[in-house]
């Protein structure tokens, strides 16, 4: 792994210096940035995939929904539309994309929309909702172009970005030092029962500037959900199905309470086809096992509702999960609710 780091590091320091250059020229205005009219809660990392942005973005709507009226906007990663899509007229998460139909699906009350250029999407939502004071941003930490009022930068437990190398040698996409653009840094995925002695090393080596605080998240994984099929109860052998960024976490939970007979793993945002039906068929048909279940995750479970009809028959579960901010979940909603505040009564 070290020498094809090195191998790439050429090209990581090529990557590394058409980012700062970009990012200078947006610092000295060069390139225009603006805010939009309404307040908009950024949520973003500065690697790529798998920091828990959706899970995050979904948190803040629990804490937030409630206290303001709350829309979400995000790229829509991997979906077959393009422009501004409305999450009710969507049919399904190949028009949305995987992650705003989780979301739209578990806050079905709360209006998703998708556009890749966020300005557009914030100007069609104003006009669609001019009610709406505060838009959640999933994975907009490098549009440049928008300047948000509240900037949540995640970054991952066991790869936190000051451990990290630009690409492609690594998985950072912006410079390091970007991190001075958040107010919050969240080290996201964080065991449970985390030391604080380890969260203090963590945040020394974050280098905090003044006006930033940090705070630490864990995964909590709820009891399955079931999707379709006859039983009603997961069995306790299953055969696990993701297309996520990072699984290490999640099997490590699923390995604990379940046999995992078979792991099919896909690249994340995978879109699923008959091929992979038919080999999901043949694994069942290898094991014989009557009391076999499917389990999956939300995210994935999104994308393969469209094919509901043609595996009906099969027992299938999600894991739905949420995030636990290790005590600290009143403190940074009302840093942020502080914020909305002020911005609207100013």
């Amino acid at each position: 792994m070290q020498v094809v780091r090195l191998v790439l590091l050429p090209l990581s320091m090529l990557y590394a210096t058409v980012v700062f250059v970009r990012n200078r020229l947006y610092d000295l205005k060069v390139l225009k940035s603006r805010p939009s009219e309404q307040f908009t809660i950024v949520v973003g990392n500065l690697s790529v995939g798998g920091t828990g942005k959706s899970p995050f973005t979904e948190f803040l709507i629990t804490q937030l929904q409630d206290r303001h009226q709350l829309a979400v906007l995000s790229r829509g990663h991997g979906r077959s539309s393009t422009g501004f899509v409305r999450g009710e007229t969507a049919v399904n998460a190949d028009q949305l994309g995987d992650e705003p139909w989780q979301i739209k699906s578990n806050f079905p009350n709360i209006p998703v929309f998708v556009d890749e250029d966020r300005h557009h999407g914030l100007r069609l939502i104003k006009k669609e909702l001019p009610e709406c004071k505060v838009v959640i941003l999933d994975d907009a930490f490098q549009h440049r172009k928008l300047i948000g009022n509240y900037n949540i930068l995640l970054t991952l437990h066991s790869r936190p970005f000051f451990n990290e190398w630009p690409l492609p040698s690594g998985r950072l996409r912006d410079n390091r030092f970007e991190k001075r653009r958040a107010d919050s840094i969240v080290v996201t995925k964080c065991p449970a029962e985390m030391a604080e002695a380890e969260k203090h090393s963590m945040t020394s080596s974050i280098g905090l500037r003044p006006a930033q605080d940090s705070y630490f998240s864990s995964i909590i994984y709820l009891p399955p959900r079931k999707l379709w099929g006859r039983v009603q109860n997961l069995s306790k052998e299953i055969i696990l199905i993701t297309g996520i960024a990072r699984t290490e976490e999640l099997e490590k939970h699923v390995h604990a309470h379940y046999t995992v007979l078979n792991h099919l793993k896909f690249p994340d945002h995978h879109q699923f086809d008959l091929r992979d039906l038919r080999k999901l068929r043949s694994i069942i048909d290898s094991f014989a096992r009557n009391e076999l279940g499917i389990l999956t995750t939300q995210k994935d479970a999104s994308r393969l509702k469209k094919w509901k009809r043609e595996l009906a028959d099969l027992p299938f579960f999600e894991l739905p999960i949420a995030v636990d901010l290790h005590g600290k979940e009143a403190e940074l909603i009302q840093r942020i609710d502080d914020e909305i505040l002020h911005a609207i009564n100013h």
